[in-house]
């Protein structure tokens, strides 16, 4: 249900048919869930604005998750943004700058 919303705020947004949108955006993973055909974002400009912004999905909006006390479970999609989305790696990169992690080997005894 959730996923319908979103698809019709944003196909109404770009003047479009729900059902247009889905077609031209959309396609099913193998989980059968819809997810965009394009990486990265067909919504994400050149110079990484988003081109959907005051109606982007709650997913973009929450990125990168920190915020969520299951976020170490997304753990591999956050890696996977990253290396397709340069605004997730900036994120990514920005946010170990602030939280410096010390690798395990580099602990003292």
């Amino acid at each position: 249900m959730l996923v319908i919303i979103v698809l019709v705020r944003i196909s109404k947004h770009l003047k479009m048919k729900s059902i247009q949108f889905e077609d031209q955006y959309l396609k099913k993973d193998g989980d059968g869930d819809l997810v965009l055909k394009q990486v990265p974002c067909a919504f994400l400009a050149a110079d990484n604005y988003c081109l959907i912004y005051d109606v982007k999905p709650k997913v973009c909006t929450e990125f990168p998750n920190t915020d969520r006390k299951t976020s170490h479970q997304i753990s591999d999609l956050t890696m996977q943004n990253i290396a397709v989305y340069s605004a997730a790696y900036n994120i990514v990169e920005k946010m170990k700058e602030l939280m410096p992690l010390e690798h395990k080997s580099n602990r003292r005894a």
